[in-house]
């Protein structure tokens, strides 16, 4: 069971004191649980699996003792992840929300048209499952069973705390001229780019050359043509994106976009296994919207305050009748008995 940051920025606290370290039992907890949660067990194995995970997916080499120190470090992070996504999971099954398979299959799509974005060799659905299970240490029925969590979670949120309310027209006008710098057409980045596979044994090699032939006058989109593997390497590497689209790419592409002068060029940086060198060829910025066009927009940023104060409810009426058991060594519950 993968657990998903952010799902809701609940305010579970673990608190150390000396009155739990003599109650409490020793670091394996009770009959192997590390805590129960209106009588559903979170286990010492499933807090200690989600751990091994999350410090795999960081993809940091860690001595002995670096690992022990980051273990105990994620413990009380991650007990109160599994907590609150038990709490979540147990008010959908109480409002009977319910997700397909059909659905499930929906999502992965989604999922895996947003990778390829990415990555243009993912291509088939075994090839979403290989990653994901490369990530998470997850079968395809375990992460089957991890995005049917996750879309029940926001099935709930959506209709239970992010309920849009009517917003009127004075309050658009208000919020409008408080705010107007908040509200600008997207800008957009033209550029190209030249990717290099960092596992590629002459790739060192390769970029000194570029870099070389780019001191002597070389075109960039010719450079890209012959050497670059990337999408678009046959226009020159040459893509027009909008500043949410930019936004969405895997950093540090967008900052380094975004220092760059037009006509500059890029030193070459890594980024998700390949060498890149970016070209800036245009940018324009956005421009201030008028009121009549900035509505939806206006709309929206109210409503995110609106979300925040119904999140804030809704997270008192998830703990109010909870009875959560905490049975890690040096931790409670203000909620546990």
């Amino acid at each position: 069971m993968r657990i998903t940051p952010g799902i809701l920025a609940l305010t579970l606290i673990l608190l150390f004191t000396a009155e739990a370290r003599a109650q409490d039992p020793p670091l394996r907890g009770r009959g192997g649980f590390a805590a129960i949660v209106n009588g559903d067990a979170i286990t010492i194995h499933t807090l200690d699996l989600e751990i091994s995970q999350r410090l795999r997916a960081s993809g940091t080499q860690f001595s002995p003792e670096q690992l022990a120190r980051e273990q105990n470090s994620l413990r009380a992070v991650v007990l109160r992840r599994l907590i609150e996504q038990r709490l979540l999971l147990q008010m959908s099954s109480r409002h009977g929300y319910t997700v397909s398979p059909q659905e499930v299959d929906a999502s992965i799509l989604r999922r895996l048209e947003m990778l390829r974005q990415q990555d243009p060799s993912l291509r088939t659905i075994d090839d979403f499952f290989i990653g994901w299970e490369a990530e998470f240490g997850e079968t395809e029925r375990e992460a089957r069973t991890t995005i049917s969590e996750q879309l029940l979670i926001e099935r709930l949120m959506i209709q239970e705390v992010y309920k849009e309310k009517y917003v009127s027209p004075a309050r658009l006008r208000t919020y409008y001229y408080e705010n107007k710098e908040e509200f600008r057409t997207e800008g957009f980045h033209t550029i190209r780019q030249i990717l290099i596979p960092v596992d590629d044994p002459d790739a060192h090699q390769l970029i000194a050359l570029i870099v070389k032939e780019r001191e002597k006058g070389r075109d960039f989109g010719e450079l890209a043509t012959l050497h670059s593997v990337g999408p678009r390497a046959s226009e020159g590497g040459a893509f027009t994106l909008t500043d949410s689209q930019l936004d969405s790419r895997f950093a540090p592409l967008p900052e380094v976009v975004r220092k760059l002068e037009i006509g500059e060029v890029s030193k070459p940086f890594e980024s998700t296994g390949f060498i890149l060198i970016v070209e800036l060829r245009d940018r324009k910025e956005g421009t201030p919207l008028p009121f009549e066009e900035a509505q939806p927009q206006i709309r929206n940023s109210i409503r995110v305050v609106q979300r925040e104060m119904q999140r804030k409810k809704f997270e008192e009426t998830l703990y109010r009748d909870a009875r959560i058991q905490i049975f890690i060594e040096g931790y409670y519950s203000p909620q546990g008995s």
